[in-house]
């Protein structure tokens, strides 16, 4: 008797600090054709957001460092480095990561895709 008096307050401790970790969606940047496009061997810092926008392309060598890239239309990324940063990919648009030498995702990333 006296072990389960005891160990009914650890399991009730232990379930009461279990938590869910869905995060909520943010919301998208726009995308209005003027915003400053992302750019091969382009570095993007904290603080700095880029776009792209224009025809399908594919684009090498962009740096992640922190800042914000959207996707608004089709993009390939050829030997992304992806330190830290945020990736939006909107709706109707795709990007494809392609890495010969695989991708290395950091910290303090996140890739919100509402695309294709």
């Amino acid at each position: 008797m006296k072990r389960r008096t005891i160990l009914l307050p650890i399991v009730l401790l232990i379930q009461s600090s279990v938590f869910a970790q869905c995060l909520t969606i943010p919301t998208f940047p726009s995308c209005t054709g003027t915003e400053t496009q992302v750019t091969a061997g382009d570095e993007i810092l904290v603080g700095q957001t880029k776009y792209f926008y224009g025809a399908p392309a594919d684009l090498a060598n962009v740096k992640m460092s922190g800042g914000t890239l959207v996707v608004c239309k089709d993009l390939i990324l050829t030997e992304i480095v992806y330190d830290s940063g945020v990736i939006y990919v909107r709706p109707n648009a795709t990007l494809i990561i392609n890495n010969v030498s695989g991708l290395i995702v950091r910290g303090n990333t996140q890739v919100y895709n509402a695309g294709t």
